[in-house]
């Protein structure tokens, strides 16, 4: 899909194309690859399955660091058609070859998990197989307070994401400096994602989940008030650490809460959540401007809801899945 998406763009001639080939056929094909990667992850390692999920994370941060870049050289080199042209390629003759090497668990090749030991017997296979079913996830408390605190969560970042760098301006920084806010985000992001694996195998998904809910909140405070670049980087630095972990945790929790029986279906479900709290945040951020004149009043909302996101992630850490307790899933 992701091929045919990129063959298609080189076609393009209205604005509805866009919509139809890049938001609508293209948002299929990547929204594919989420629950396939982050669900098999957890299923074969059961020691330290944080760190293995935060490598792959990274290699979605390092993805979206080195591709602009690249990308924009094909541009430059060949023009927009045939970068196109090229990403499709690359699709086809990279991402599907090695899609084929994937397995959904160890049991399929009639291995144990990883980390297990030789005498671990039925609890390594259980492991890649335990835990709760969709259906009981959803009838589960935890699992639609995590499912809220996607919805916020993905509100405010994406609401910071699209307005950071124009409200910098606004407040009177130079635009080069108020892009590089930006991609400070963007750099602390990446050194969360590779270090959230060993901190949530130590302390814990939820417990990792609740702190980066609090720095945001925290940081989003802080910027309601801060004016000079240095108040910006300070923000921008504590808010990509928090935004970066995000990734690998919203895998980590789930399998931590209801196993990995049915974690492919558990993520995609709450996947829905991040997505619909993405779609809401910008707009909500561009509306308050247009009708005020300025983005105080809009960031002054995202940080009252972020109270509420660390609220809810504290309630989280109460809650133990009493029915995934009983299953023997270990981690």
């Amino acid at each position: 899909m992701m091929g045919v998406g990129f063959l298609l763009m080189t076609r393009l001639s209205t604005l509805h194309d866009i919509y139809l080939y890049w938001g609508i056929f293209m948002g299929l094909a990547v929204g594919c690859f989420i629950s396939p990667l982050f669900s098999t992850i957890p299923r074969w390692f059961l020691q330290k399955p944080g760190t293995a999920v935060s490598i792959l994370a990274t290699g979605f941060g390092v993805g979206a660091l080195v591709s602009p870049l690249l990308v924009q050289m094909l541009i430059s080199a060949y023009g927009w058609q045939k970068a196109f042209l090229v990403l499709a390629v690359v699709a086809w003759a990279i991402v599907v070859p090695l899609a084929q090497l994937l397995r959904k668990s160890p049991t399929q090749l009639g291995e144990r998990l990883r980390g297990a030991s030789d005498n671990a017997g039925n609890q390594a296979i259980d492991a890649s197989i335990g835990g709760l079913s969709l259906g009981e996830a959803v009838r589960m408390a935890p699992f639609w307070l995590y499912g809220v605190i996607g919805v916020i969560w993905s509100f405010c970042s994406q609401a910071i994401v699209v307005h950071i760098v124009p409200y910098a301006t606004a407040t009177g920084i130079r635009e080069v400096a108020s892009v590089g806010i930006l991609s400070a985000i963007g750099g602390a992001s990446l050194v969360s994602r590779v270090s959230m694996g060993f901190v949530s195998d130590r302390l814990g998904a939820r417990k990792a989940l609740s702190g980066c809910l609090m720095l945001a909140m925290l940081a989003l405070g802080w910027l309601i008030f801060t004016q000079g670049i240095l108040g910006f980087y300070v923000f921008a630095v504590a808010f990509g650490l928090a935004s970066g972990a995000v990734m690998p945790l919203m895998t980590l929790v789930p399998a931590e809460l209801f196993g990995t029986k049915s974690l492919g279906a558990i993520i995609g479900v709450l996947t829905v959540y991040f997505t619909v709290g993405g779609a809401g945040g910008a707009p909500f951020a561009g509306y308050v401007f247009d009708a005020t004149g300025s983005y105080l009043p809009g960031l002054r909302g995202l940080a009252l809801i972020s109270i509420v996101g660390a609220i809810l992630g504290v309630v989280l850490l109460k809650h133990r899945g009493k029915e995934h307790s009983n299953r023997s899933v270990t981690y």
